[in-house]
């Protein structure tokens, strides 16, 4: 039986990063964990979900001390050129 939680514990809101990140916790543990190890991960999801991913595993592997950068094939907004 799952955990009740009272509805005055619940949050009010919720961002999009952080939805992403508590409907797919374990696929995105196990992407950090292989680029942790220097192992190459490919990803099949909705391109609607990719920035929210991208920053999910930017924000797990900040703290390890990797660093990334998320490439669309856009032109960089003014002043980022």
């Amino acid at each position: 039986m799952p955990p009740r939680i009272a509805l005055d514990q619940l949050a009010e809101e919720i961002s999009l990063v952080d939805a992403v990140g508590l409907a797919y916790p374990a696929p995105l543990a196990d992407i950090a964990s292989a680029l942790m190890r220097g192992l190459p991960y490919l990803v099949e999801c909705a391109k609607e979900l990719v920035p929210f991913l991208c920053h999910n595993l930017r924000q797990r592997l900040h703290s390890h001390g990797f660093r990334g950068a998320y490439v669309d094939g856009r032109p960089a907004p003014p002043g980022r050129g």
